[in-house]
């Protein structure tokens, strides 16, 4: 102990034969003469605390780059991001190193900043926040519908923030034509002698009216 105090980590052997970890301290200590004095801590409980740390980042990284959902981790006040999944940048448009290490501010993701302001909020507030609607500006500068969840979650003995999001642009595509759809058909009464047809392709029927059907017999 050049130093005159080393910290080490070893094994030792317990009356029943088992062997543990145990952490010594070495000190160099003169009084008549010198001595060297060591101090034995068992560390079991903290080494048995440690595998189970690093067993469940295990789990939790093979559920995040598994997801079939967008994913994303940022520190806690959203300044960095640390990591994303491969949906997020399929989702997104951006390359892995365009994203990590930035704020969400730098990629203006969030169209409207009160939808972000509103998450951070409800998270603040609940420790989580569930299927918030958002809209997000992707990298092409298309616009993705989605819901938002959030939780404060710590990693690496990091507080951050998960966020996972479900794109549902195509869900509302459909909604918003199924309610197009009812409101024009409702706009003739089917008895009417006008025949309506629907369709958003030239070779693809959504609906018609009865007075279509009487004028143009429409197959099916």
């Amino acid at each position: 102990v050049e130093t005159g105090h080393a910290v080490f980590e070893t094994q030792s052997r317990r009356k029943d034969g088992t062997v543990h970890p145990i952490e010594v301290s070495l000190s160099r200590v003169v009084l008549d003469r010198e001595y060297m004095v060591a101090m034995v801590r068992d560390i079991t409980e903290r080494h048995t605390a440690e595998a189970a740390l690093q067993e469940s980042e295990a789990k939790f990284s093979a559920a995040f780059n598994l997801s079939p959902v967008a994913l994303a981790l940022t520190t806690a006040d959203g300044s960095s991001f640390r990591d994303v999944n491969e949906v997020f940048l399929k989702d997104t448009g951006f390359a892995r190193g365009e994203v990590i290490g930035r704020s969400i501010t730098e990629l203006n993701i969030f169209v409207d900043p009160a939808e972000r302001a509103r998450l951070r909020e409800t998270v603040r507030q609940h420790g989580r926040a569930y299927g918030l609607p958002c809209v997000l500006r992707m990298k092409s500068g298309r616009l993705l519908h989605c819901l938002i969840s959030s939780c404060d979650i710590s990693i690496g003995g990091e507080q951050c923030l998960l966020f996972a999001i479900l794109d549902i642009t195509e869900r509302n595509r459909t909604e918003e034509e199924l309610q197009f759809r009812n409101v024009l058909l409702s706009t003739q009464p089917d008895a009417s002698s006008h025949g309506i047809l629907l369709g958003d392709e030239p070779t693809v029927i959504l609906a018609f009216n009865r007075g279509f059907a009487e004028i143009c017999h429409p197959p099916g």
